[in-house]
């Protein structure tokens, strides 16, 4: 092989790696940002159903006072 072929050749591998590594730091970043929303999703999920709770026990005592009252 002439020097020219295997620098040509060389070069070649060099970018076939270095797109491949920057393939792979997308996909990482992208499972990192999915991996968060899916957090923030369960935590506002869980907020959601605190307030729903808190809203239940509220209706529940304003419901007790009117009972009491009668």
């Amino acid at each position: 092989m002439e020097s020219g072929e295997l620098d040509k050749k060389t070069k070649t591998l060099e970018r076939e790696r270095r797109m491949e590594r920057k393939r792979r730091m997308r996909r990482i970043e992208k499972e990192d940002e999915d991996r968060e929303k899916d957090e923030d999703g369960e935590k506002e999920a869980e907020d959601g159903e605190k307030e729903a709770e808190k809203g239940e026990k509220e209706e529940d005592r304003e419901q007790e006072v009117e009972e009491d009252g009668e």
